[in-house]
């Protein structure tokens, strides 16, 4: 059973990215920014919506900047595409890409679930 080390949550924030597009002489080059929403948010990893005709595959990386909130740095992260998905977002059907972060700092991940548990609590007082 593969169990998730960090719980999820349906939280909009914004989200920039660029992929990272690998090159047979094993080099590789930036796209330009995308800017697009978060969808979907834990510790370890996030979906977004697409925002470009770009075919993902899944030796895609991603260099990006989550943006939580404001008054809250952008966190950096590197992270490595799993799958596009279709996700339901406000009763409409979107296309959206869920990705694993590589690379976040233990400081940023601690923050991102320290920031979920806090909405989760505000959620349940509302």
């Amino acid at each position: 059973m593969n169990k998730r080390e960090f719980f999820r949550m349906n939280y909009l924030a914004s989200f920039e990215y660029k992929t990272l597009k690998f090159h047979p002489d094993q080099d590789f080059s930036l796209t330009e920014v995308y800017k697009t929403d978060i969808i979907n948010l834990s510790g370890n990893g996030l979906v977004f919506r697409k925002v470009s005709e770009y075919n993902w595959e899944k030796k895609d990386f991603i260099y990006g900047n989550i943006f939580l909130s404001k008054g809250i740095h952008p966190i950096k992260v590197l992270a490595k595409v799993i799958r596009e998905i279709k996700v339901e977002v406000q009763g409409k059907t979107i296309k959206g890409i869920a990705i694993t972060f590589k690379e976040i700092t233990m400081k940023d991940q601690d923050l991102i679930v320290k920031f979920l548990n806090q909405e989760t609590i505000s959620i349940k007082n509302d």
